[in-house]
């Protein structure tokens, strides 16, 4: 056995534990502090799998999984702008057709429809634009995923979204397919 051989088996190893560790510290109060380095490890696992990881398809995945709990990151401290800068600047440039990120930023507008139903005087034209382009991003992540669980969680993400829009037969259809692709014996309507 090489040393080089090796040497990228712990590399991968030494990656595979940091991503954990992002993952457990993320789960933590640690990431709601303003001392956090939570951001300053995401960065170095980035760097650590850019060098050190040899194959594209393995490199390909960390690097998702860490662009992922980034989101996560600024989701959960609420930094939607820092989060819509993370998915413009840096995700879609290497993950353009990656579901989990396009339902993520479908996500965002739809926060954004939300905040505004929220205000005394409304900005309808900015509600209609931002539902606009969460029903793209949401039916761009539908295309692009197999995953069941995904694909469940935009529909009823899509099912609130006719519901805000006044759209009941896009509404009832959205539900009906729900039902027949997780075989609800019955849900209330």
């Amino acid at each position: 056995m090489s040393w080089e051989i090796v040497k990228e088996a712990t590399d991968l190893l030494l990656t595979k534990s940091i991503i954990k560790d992002l993952e457990s510290r993320l789960m933590s109060k640690e990431i709601y502090s303003k001392k956090t380095n939570w951001l300053k490890s995401s960065n170095y696992a980035i760097n650590t799998i850019s060098k050190n990881v040899y194959g594209n398809k393995v490199k390909r995945d960390l690097l998702k999984a860490v662009y992922y709990l980034r989101c996560n990151y600024y989701w959960k401290r609420k930094e939607m702008v820092l989060l819509e800068n993370e998915l413009t600047n840096v995700i879609f440039e290497y993950f353009p057709e990656e579901a989990i990120f396009n339902l993520i930023q479908g996500s965002i507008y739809l926060r954004k429809v939300t905040d505004n139903l929220k205000l005394s005087v409304k900005n309808k034209k900015l509600i209609a634009e931002n539902l606009n382009l969460s029903y793209l991003f949401l039916n761009k992540a539908l295309k692009q995923t197999n995953d069941s669980d995904v694909t469940v969680a935009i529909s009823w993400t899509l099912v609130w979204m006719y519901h805000l829009s006044g759209k009941k037969e896009e509404l009832m259809k959205e539900i009906i397919k729900i039902i027949k692709e997780e075989k609800v014996e019955s849900v209330l309507i």
